[in-house]
């Protein structure tokens, strides 16, 4: 879904989840039920597509993180994810492999609604 990076320009937020995020949550600015992993690419959507970004402890481009039930954001600090689609019409689809020291192992595909809101950056 449409969101605003850290200099106030365009960016992508993407959650996995274990239920689907629906139009209602994204339209409040609802975070989803925990557990999730968050990803945010510091990015208009029409720019992420087909392109895949190191996660490392400071990449520049976003970050990804797992938020346990609970408990606190632990980060990903290593490995890759792979953007394939994403924005309006074409949903969300990636591939990830990432490791982080409390967040443990994740690797696989990725499929997923795009739920369009309106933002103001800047």
């Amino acid at each position: 879904m449409p969101d605003c990076g850290p200099a106030d320009g365009p960016a992508v937020t993407v959650y996995l989840t274990r239920s689907p995020v629906d139009s209602v949550m994204a339209a409040r600015f609802e975070e989803p039920t925990r557990p999730y992993v968050r990803m945010s690419f510091y990015d208009a959507p029409a720019r992420l597509n087909g392109r895949r970004f190191p996660v490392r402890r400071e990449p520049g481009w976003g970050w990804v993180e797992l938020c346990q039930t609970g408990g606190d954001c632990a980060p990903y600090v290593d490995g890759w994810v792979r953007l394939e689609a994403v924005g309006p019409g074409l949903g969300i689809r990636g591939e990830l492999s990432i490791d982080g020291p409390r967040a443990g192992t994740l690797r696989g595909g990725f499929e997923g609604a795009w739920w369009d809101r309106r933002m103001l950056c800047g």
